[in-house]
């Protein structure tokens, strides 16, 4: 059995109807900003609680909408993810399962369905969804990837400022997710965060409030993903001792999947002392305090403006990170609750509740709501579905069960081979490069989530079963105990029948 189109079968209480809400009663369609952070722990806002980071102005976004607990991504990889957003398929359908943009310029996705409804298109910071053939019909694109500003015929220049923080990050980063002791140099207004707000505050502020021609903002941000660093006065308002370092340190060992342990070599953790780690840490909580202060700069421009009143905004995430959890930092190719979950807040004019939602919610649901909320016509083939119940406060469930899938990294070796790997890490480093250990940590790798059980399987590794309500962070491995051993088969059997193609 494959997933049938919509998956009504895996929802709580049914679909949600397609009606045109338009924020009630305003008359003009209604705005949207969708402001977006790239590896992005679901806990990583202090409204969560019992976390290092400080984020004032998502929290108050927060309690101006509703929060979900329970949002996950589908494929935690950037590409995969962001394409997910905006079509409403899997990665699979999409042929997207590695770092390849695979969605076709005017194909059957939320931009379309945007641009036929009459919206304006803009988009600054972060792409890895759309071809440039397809952005070059955008109304307003400013484009920034890892190191700063993109070099392309439809963006404006890199200013000087701009172009010399690229070179430094690009000499000083040489490795992944290596620790940077030092302030990035510079004008803290040339760094690609707060250079790429500034450009999406022009586009805000050459909107009228009474336009007839509402307009969709994609404000997509690098950060928290690596290079981990900070400009001045951010790298130094970073507080180490409040990193915990290396946790639960124990799970890449010899009683870990291969995989993991692969990626513990190829990242050389074993080589990082406890102060590059807590480094690590505390440049990405202070990467996300630093998008927060810029969040707050374009609700502030939206309420000078008088925009917001008729603007929904959503704040959301492709993916999460590691942060020190199973000894590792970052991503790899992996379907454990760090990398799945994601924060996810939705602010919609006319709703100002401030609810929290344990309603399970995936990637795959952002276009149907979205399209639902503004009343435009479905994306076809789409396999998700409209959450806009839960928004209105109609229900507070969605999902009965949630899937997802990897298969990062573009060929995979068997298991003796990954030991050997390993062993040979220093000599296959030197043949190959950095991304020695990326080319042999492939194999597709799934999970399924039926509350509280959550099932993993791997091509190489031994399945994995987690009790989430009794062990959140995933580890006591259950797999092949006897008392699970009905619970294991019946989610394997389920798993098995699942397509996401």
């Amino acid at each position: 059995m494959s997933f049938p189109e919509r998956n009504s079968e895996y929802l709580e209480g049914g679909m949600s109807d397609q009606k045109d809400a338009n924020m009630e009663g305003s008359g003009a369609s209604p705005n949207v900003v969708f402001i977006f952070t790239d590896q992005h722990r679901h806990d990583m806002l202090s409204c969560v609680g019992k976390t290092p980071v400080r984020t004032p102005h998502l929290d108050s976004l927060a309690q101006s909408g509703v929060r979900f607990t329970q949002a996950r991504c589908t494929t935690p990889l950037c590409m995969p993810s962001r394409t997910t957003y905006f079509t409403g398929r899997y990665a699979r359908r999409n042929g997207s399962l590695d770092n390849e943009i695979k969605m076709h310029p005017g194909g059957d996705h939320l931009a379309t369905r945007l641009r036929e409804a009459g919206y304006q298109m803009a988009l600054a910071g972060k792409n890895h969804a759309f071809t440039d053939e397809e952005l070059k019909g955008w109304d307003f694109v400013e484009l920034y990837a890892m190191h700063g500003k993109e070099e392309k015929s439809f963006c404006s220049p890199a200013r000087d400022g701009e172009s010399a923080i690229a070179r430094w990050r690009k000499e000083t980063v040489p490795f992944f997710e290596s620790a940077i002791h030092e302030a990035q140099p510079g004008d803290p207004e040339d760094d690609p965060t707060v250079a790429q707000t500034e450009y999406a505050l022009s586009f805000l502020r050459s909107q009228e409030k009474d336009s007839s021609s509402p307009f969709f903002l994609w404000l997509s941000y690098e950060a928290p993903h690596f290079p981990y660093v900070l400009p001045e006065p951010w790298f130094s308002a970073s507080r180490l001792g409040d990193m915990p370092g290396l946790i639960d340190d124990v799970l890449w060992k010899e009683s870990g999947p291969c995989r993991l342990r692969l990626q513990h070599a190829g990242l050389r953790m074993d080589e990082m002392s406890d102060r590059d780690i807590r480094r690590v840490q505390a440049s990405y909580c202070g990467m996300i305090e630093m998008v927060d202060e810029q969040v707050g700069r374009v609700l502030d421009c939206l309420e000078a403006q008088g925009l917001r009143e008729n603007t929904i905004v959503v704040f959301a995430s492709d993916h999460g990170d590691f942060w020190g959890h199973r000894g590792l930092v970052g991503k790899t190719n992996a379907v454990y609750e760090d990398l799945l979950r994601v924060p996810t807040i939705w602010s919609l004019p006319g709703h100002h509740s401030g609810r929290t939602t344990d309603a399970m919610v995936e990637n795959t649901d952002f276009a149907p709501t979205l399209i639902d909320i503004l009343g435009l016509s479905k994306i076809e083939s789409v396999q998700g579905a409209s959450y806009a119940k839960v928004l209105r406060g109609e229900s507070d469930q969605h999902r009965k069960l949630m899937v997802a899938e990897s298969s990062l990294g573009r060929s995979s070796v068997e298991q003796e081979g990954l030991l050997e790997a390993i062993s040979r890490r220093d000599e296959l480093m030197e043949e190959e490069g950095c991304m020695w250990f990326v080319n042999r940590i492939g194999g597709m790798t799934r999970s399924l989530f039926r509350p509280p059980w959550k099932l993993i399987t791997h091509e190489l590794d031994p399945p994995e079963l987690f009790n989430l309500s009794e062990d959140p962070l995933e580890t006591k491995n259950l797999a092949g105990g006897e008392s699970v051993k009905e619970i294991q088969e019946s989610l394997s059997r389920e798993l098995e029948k699942i397509s996401l193609g």
